[in-house]
């Protein structure tokens, strides 16, 4: 049985939800919510530039107006998947965790998650956590 190891218990979207990374003088990156917490978030997106390292802030928004406003962020992990990814076009998943959310951003994350998302299965969970051990390897 899988364990969990993450400190918030992640979901997933029921409709579709995106992220903006956005860093300054760099080109707006946007992907497709793949889970959320309340730590922090995976993306898939296509890549024309990595997200990379670095402290982004990200914006969430949905296709029914949904939208969170700017949280500083911390890139724990960007991968290419190779298996969704195509001879022109690249693919990639991005973890970020949250820095630091201020209490009226926190209720509005958590009022997110309550009214749009469901709980992460755990084939996708185990994913994830995969992800982010095999960048932890990597960067040692």
């Amino acid at each position: 049985m899988y364990l969990e190891q993450r400190k918030h218990k992640r979901f997933k979207s029921k409709g579709e939800a995106f992220a903006a990374f956005i860093k300054p003088n760099q080109s707006i990156i946007v992907g497709r919510i793949a889970d959320i917490s309340l730590g922090g978030l995976g993306i898939v997106y296509l890549a024309i530039d990595e997200v990379g390292e670095g402290t982004p802030e990200v914006e969430v928004f949905g296709l029914d107006s949904v939208h969170l406003s700017r949280m500083k962020s911390t890139v724990v992990y960007d991968t290419y998947l190779p298996d969704q990814s195509s001879d022109f076009l690249a693919v990639r998943r991005c973890g970020v965790q949250f820095d630091q959310l201020d209490r009226d951003l926190e209720s509005e994350l958590r009022g997110y998650i309550e009214k749009h998302c469901a709980e992460a299965d755990e084939k996708e969970r185990v994913f994830a956590d995969n992800l982010a051990h095999s960048k932890d390897i990597e960067q040692a």
